[in-house]
């Protein structure tokens, strides 16, 4: 829609503005929260994600789309940050595993879900229709308007000040930073590998994307089981193997049934 190389520049830069938005809207998130508590944090994190996830269906211009993905990534950060805060609010260590685990798997399938369905609905509608997806926001923010409780913030604010100062934790980040680099680009790079591999469906790019989603449900459904009996190390070690695996997969692959091509090997 861009055009040319800048064209192809703007497609990744709209797929990186959100993670963006979280890494700056993160740690506000987390300081709002412990001043405000998580019920007014969530619901405007829900209403901005929503206005401004749809954006792309009317915005014109590559500034104000990239501005709105920012404003998106920030909207993630706020809910995201107070649906963590509630599950450790309200869960004992191994009740936490379980629940972080089928929060994965919900947006696992979530995320399989919305793909599929961008991909048919861009096929069809051209590439604004799947900004569509967005507005489930808004019943969502009806449901969460009945059902998030009001936290007394000073609690939650005595909770945090109990752990660990973040400079402790600094090797725990430290690790985060080339994993999470790593993680994104599957988000980021694999439609433009699929273009170069002769892949240029948006129904195809979907269904191949959606993959890594289903996956990911599937781990986050046998997440608590895991970690219980595995261990924490065992369980990281295990999951960035199979991450290594992926990729090196996808690297020695151009058939979209995930054949390695023999020349390249």
């Amino acid at each position: 829609h861009f055009g040319g190389q800048g064209g192809t520049t703007t497609a990744q830069m709209i797929m990186t503005m959100p993670s963006i938005g979280i890494i700056l809207g993160g740690p506000v998130s987390g300081w709002l929260i412990e001043r405000l508590g998580v019920r007014p944090v969530m619901l405007g994190g829900l209403a901005a994600y929503g206005a401004a996830g749809s954006a792309g269906l009317y915005v014109d211009g590559a500034a104000a789309l990239l501005a709105s993905r920012f404003i998106l990534g920030i909207a993630v950060a706020s809910h995201a940050t107070g649906a963590i805060a509630l599950i450790g609010q309200y869960s004992d260590e191994g009740r936490r595993a379980r629940m972080l685990g089928y929060q994965g798997t919900c947006a696992g399938v979530a995320g399989v879900s919305a793909l599929l369905i961008a991909g048919a609905v861009a096929e069809f509608g051209g590439w604004r229709a799947p900004f569509a997806i967005y507005l489930i926001a808004i019943p969502i923010l009806a449901l969460a308007l009945v059902s998030v409780p009001k936290l007394d913030p000073l609690m939650i604010a005595r909770v945090a000040g109990r752990r660990d100062s973040l400079m402790g934790l600094w090797p725990i980040y430290a690790m985060i930073v080339p994993l999470y680099i790593a993680l994104f680009m599957n988000a980021l790079q694999v439609s433009f590998l699929l273009q170069a591999d002769g892949i240029s469906s948006p129904a195809m790019r979907s269904w191949i994307i959606a993959c890594a989603s289903v996956a990911s449900g599937g781990a986050g459904a046998i997440f608590g089981w895991l970690i219980l009996r595995a261990g924490r190390r065992q369980t990281l070690a295990l999951l960035l193997g199979f991450m290594g695996a992926g990729y090196g997969v996808m690297a020695l692959s151009s058939n979209p049934v995930v054949t390695p091509d023999r020349k390249s090997v």
